[in-house]
């Protein structure tokens, strides 16, 4: 995802508001969970 990359970019991206960081966090923890398993 973007927000994955964007320490890899060069330059670097930053947040433009810091605050948002536990934002992004969530983001990519959730990308990274498996699918959620709807039951028959």
């Amino acid at each position: 995802t973007i927000t994955s990359a964007m320490s890899t970019l060069t330059p670097p991206v930053a947040l433009e508001d810091p605050a948002n960081q536990s934002k992004v966090d969530y983001v990519l923890d959730v990308s990274n969970s498996p699918d959620f398993d709807y039951p028959p």
